[in-house]
């Protein structure tokens, strides 16, 4: 945990505690873990707990003494890349919301049968809304209005709020990644560089990388 949060300062996040997903009230567990998972940061459009987790993984896939640690990490890392999973991620935190909300309806002490059995169907339908389009103003929603505004400024003109620089850093041969909420992130001399302003990435890039300066 400590070295989640040392590495969540690196990249301007931070962390909070992991919870438990196992325990005898599944849903609770596995909700509130989500909740956490894909917890945004403050301001509602900066990198949250995701990438903090993301670059931990990464730690750990190459750094751990353990080969069983690090090959863990590794798949989590890979499942993390892969932008089905990311999406499924905000599905289950939907679903998982609104079975929660139908189970405080049948913890009241006065609820009656036809009321369960209304509850029920409304659940279904739901659910089965759910399955045909993402739930308005939901976590998916949310996630795939984010990716479509990325990629929206990805083929917009220059000073438009996107990263153009990643080809300098290939070239370069410095690894990089992109988080959701968009945010840059290298290791350039040992250190983590990262970037929520692509005019900041820009002049780091262009100054460090594509011209550094010359020793004297």
């Amino acid at each position: 945990m400590r070295e989640l949060k040392a590495l969540g300062a690196e990249i301007g996040v931070t962390v909070n505690a992991p919870s438990g997903v196992k325990g005898t009230r599944w849903l609770p567990h596995v909700s509130r873990s989500l909740s956490t998972f894909l917890k945004p940061g403050k301001d509602g459009n900066s990198s949250g707990q995701f990438p903090a987790v993301y670059v931990h993984m990464d730690h750990l896939a190459g750094a751990s003494a353990s080969a069983e640690t690090a090959g863990r990490a590794k798949k989590v890392k890979v499942s993390m890349e892969d932008g089905t999973f990311v999406a499924f991620c905000h599905f289950l935190s939907d679903l998982f919301s609104s079975i929660s909300n139908f189970s405080l309806q049948f913890q009241k002490n006065d609820v009656i049968l036809p009321q369960a059995v209304s509850g029920i169907k409304s659940l279904l339908a739901t659910i089965e809304a759910m399955a045909a389009s993402p739930k308005p103003d939901g976590k998916l929603s949310e996630f795939l209005a984010a990716m479509k505004k990325q990629r929206q400024q990805r083929g917009g003109e220059p000073g438009t709020g996107t990263f153009k620089y990643q080809a300098e850093l290939l070239n370069a041969g410095v690894p990089y990644s992109m988080f959701y909420p968009a945010r840059l992130t290298f290791i350039l001399g040992n250190t983590r560089h990262s970037f929520t302003d692509p005019r900041d990435a820009e002049k780091f890039i262009k100054t460090n990388i594509t011209h550094p300066p010359e020793d004297n």
